[in-house]
């Protein structure tokens, strides 16, 4: 069985592995416009090979096409076995000043990649952060008629008021009845419009979520009724008179 193995193609790999493949030549290139243009080192191309013709060796197209190939050591086969097994690109090595470009420059371009994906991240985490501090939730709304409570109309003032203007949108918490979600847009925005005025109104927008955290009352009432149920002491405590030791 071993004599009978033999290494696995490249288009195979590219199913169970992450890997760069293209043209022949170019692990990276598009099979059908980049390759049409510059053409493969090799003379074929995965896009049926129409009109692919290999571009002159040292030519700035030849270049230009060896440029797009990845850094890092290739992966091959070798004796029935992938070598690393782990993922990487496939296809010919780079050009010598390439791998110097690389080796010389590292870890540039991908240090601006890696900072450029965790600057949208965090950008991510702040808009949702924002987001979640100008939601007027459920407990903000009177149980019977929609309209916000003191603590409501107190949290829609600061949103108005000492919110940053490129931050300042008021979310409404929405439920299951589209006739409370109109009547609770309808309340926040006459709100809105007694406080700052109808031209000075920031967007008002209905969101799907739940409530973060714990209303104060309920959380009060929890409070009190631990304090109210607390046991009283089982072990009676009698303290020696003073000035009488217990030692013998």
């Amino acid at each position: 069985m071993s004599r009978r193995m033999r290494c696995v193609p490249a288009f195979v790999l590219a199913g169970l592995f992450p890997v760069f493949v293209g043209c022949a030549g170019g692990p990276n290139i598009s099979n059908s416009a980049e390759c049409s243009q510059i053409g493969c080192p090799d003379g074929e191309c995965v896009d049926g090979g129409h009109g692919c013709q290999p571009p002159d060796r040292w030519s700035e197209e030849w270049y230009a096409l060896k440029a797009t190939e990845p850094v890092g050591a290739r992966q091959r086969c070798y004796k029935g076995k992938v070598w690393p097994p782990r993922p990487r690109p496939v296809g010919p090595q780079q050009q010598f000043s390439h791998r110097y470009h690389a080796a010389h420059y590292w870890p540039w371009p991908y240090n601006c990649q890696g900072r450029a994906y965790v600057r949208n991240v965090v950008s991510n985490q702040v808009a949702n952060g924002w987001t979640t501090e100008t939601t007027l939730y459920d407990y903000h709304f009177e149980e019977d008629t929609q309209e916000l409570t003191h603590a409501g109309r107190s949290h829609l003032a600061w949103i108005l008021r000492e919110i940053p203007p490129q931050r300042r949108v008021a979310f409404v918490q929405t439920v299951l009845d589209p006739s409370v979600n109109e009547v609770r847009m309808q309340n926040v925005q006459l709100a809105a419009h007694e406080m700052v005025g109808e031209e000075h109104c920031p967007p008002i927008v209905p969101r799907v979520t739940s409530p973060v955290g714990t209303p104060a009352e309920y959380t009060d009432a929890i409070q009190r009724a631990i304090r109210d149920s607390i046991p009283e002491p089982r072990i009676q405590f009698n303290p020696n008179p003073t000035g009488v030791g217990t030692g013998g």
